[in-house]
């Protein structure tokens, strides 16, 4: 089991780098808390209103992240260990709910955020749980 960010989510659809490597994701078992497919169409939002894709297009994309094989878990019981792991990293509570859900499960979080991969292991002692999309796929 991984859990899988957003922003390796938004790969699946829109042609940025790594989207080879992100779609070679959709092979692994995927979980993620239950919000990522709201953050999902608010990418898919800002790329229409950024006129790369067409709104045509994002309602197409809308339609593979709803079909994408990502488990949904519940948020609020990740909110508390969320809550604590942005008041260390100080970062948005967003992106620790999917690291509070690696901890939880015991697995890692596959994301293409590098900056927030150089956060965690600048910042705390869970390096281990944070896996950047080029280290994963090497």
């Amino acid at each position: 089991m991984i859990v899988v960010d957003t922003s390796v989510a938004l790969k699946w659809v829109l042609h940025e780098p790594g989207t080879g490597l992100a779609k070679r994701a959709l092979t692994l078992s995927l979980i993620a808390p239950d919000f990522w497919r709201v953050e999902a169409a608010n990418g898919i939002r800002r790329a229409v209103a950024m006129k790369q894709v067409t709104v045509e297009e994002g309602r197409y994309y809308l339609g593979v992240m709803d079909a994408a094989p990502v488990s949904d878990a519940a948020t609020p019981p990740l909110l508390r260990g969320g809550f604590e792991l942005a008041m260390t990293l100080r970062h948005s509570i967003q992106d620790c709910l999917f690291l509070a859900l690696a901890i939880e499960r015991d697995c890692q979080l596959l994301t293409a955020d590098d900056a927030f991969t150089a956060l965690v292991r600048d910042r705390s002692s869970l390096s281990d749980r944070v896996l950047s999309l080029s280290e994963y796929f090497q």
